[in-house]
């Protein structure tokens, strides 16, 4: 086998495995944002008394719901309680006080 052969091949495997290591990530990422988002519908069906359904549609109607499922935020990656605290800052406050309370420190 010659030397271009084998970097060939090599290069492929090397292809083949980081997307298929993608391909995990994200399912794995995805994972854990309907995780949190089960947690956020339990939140808000006992802070409101709400059914399954009703409360699942009012929390993908915020823009904490938004901004979870968009997976560069990384807000997956926070507790819970976080989530929900989250979520009763942009419910009381409104969205900027909701980004207020997100935004980093710089």
């Amino acid at each position: 086998m010659s030397e271009s052969s084998r970097w060939r091949i090599a290069s492929w495997r090397t292809w083949r495995r980081s997307t298929e290591d993608d391909a995990v990530t994200d399912q794995k990422i995805q994972t854990a944002i309907a995780a949190c988002a089960v947690g956020l519908t339990r939140h808000i069906m006992a802070v409101e008394g709400l059914a399954q359904d009703d409360a699942y549609r009012k929390l993908c109607s915020t823009e904490t719901f938004k901004l979870l499922s968009n997976p560069d935020t990384r807000l997956f990656l926070e507790p819970n309680e976080y989530l929900c605290m989250c979520l009763d800052i942009e419910r009381e406050h409104g969205v900027d006080a909701l980004y207020t309370t997100i935004k980093p420190e710089v």
